[in-house]
């Protein structure tokens, strides 16, 4: 039997209708497609600006609590004065070997240096030029550049003297430091303490024109500590190094 012609009209509208509803709900599934695609990005472009936000505080964060950069001066005693003479400090003579003071102290001035350096401090040494320069240059260096930490001031003390280490000191920030290089080149060297020293008559410890913690530091006697004055200075360098990284860093 075949379908009369008022089913056919109804099967018609029905199939026209669906085909309707078909093209809509595609339509609208195509339109929530495109909105999802050009959305995507945009949510990227947020998660990575949350990310670079997130970084750059955490990089202010580190730099923080990163550590501080240094800045130390270390003179050798003596040496070329104003006049251009040179003042060679206490000497001691031993079978034709003739000592001085300001010459004994460059090659420790120079290890400690190097080791300072090889840690990040700056380092200002007249060691660069053989002690060229004069305690009067110094301060006013010192004076001159505030931001330095710390400032050494090396010799050696005359024949006659004990044998030993004697840091000079005159506030307690200077005890401090003293303690702190007496205590590295102990570490490091064989050689007897005779302890830290208050002294209140040296330029070196009482210029107003040093804004940081000084110390004169007697490495030992020309005489009694001589070996290890001139065979063991790279060692008594790294002590001295050492030690004054212990006070930087306890700061």
């Amino acid at each position: 039997m075949f379908p009369d012609l008022c089913d056919i009209v109804i099967m018609l509208n029905i199939t026209r209708k669906t085909l309707i509803l078909t093209l809509i709900c595609l339509c609208v599934a195509s339109l929530l497609l495109a909105v999802l695609i050009v959305r995507l990005p945009g949510k990227a472009s947020d998660e990575q600006a949350t990310s670079a936000t997130t970084a750059t505080q955490s990089s202010a964060k580190a730099g923080e609590s990163s550590p501080k950069e240094f800045a130390v001066y270390i003179e050798t005693g003596h040496g070329v004065e104003d006049s251009g003479e040179w003042d060679a400090g206490c000497s001691w003579s031993d079978g034709g070997t003739e000592y001085e003071e300001a010459q004994i102290m460059i090659p420790i001035a120079k290890a400690m240096a190097s080791y300072l350096r090889q840690a990040g401090v700056t380092v200002y040494t007249d060691a660069d030029e053989e002690n060229n320069l004069n305690l009067a240059y110094t301060l006013d260096f010192l004076d001159a550049h505030p931001e330095i930490d710390a400032f050494v001031n090396l010799h050696c003390d005359y024949e006659d003297a004990d044998s030993g280490t004697m840091p000079l000191y005159r506030t307690e920030e200077q005890r401090k430091l003293a303690q702190a290089l007496n205590d590295g080149v102990h570490r490091n060297i064989d050689i007897p303490d005779r302890g830290l020293t208050y002294r209140e008559d040296l330029d070196t410890l009482n210029s107003d024109q040093v804004h940081c913690p000084a110390v004169l530091f007697e490495t030992g006697s020309i005489r009694a500590d001589n070996e290890i004055l001139t065979l063991q200075y790279d060692e008594y360098g790294r002590g001295l190094a050492e030690g004054l990284c212990d006070y930087l860093n306890a700061q």
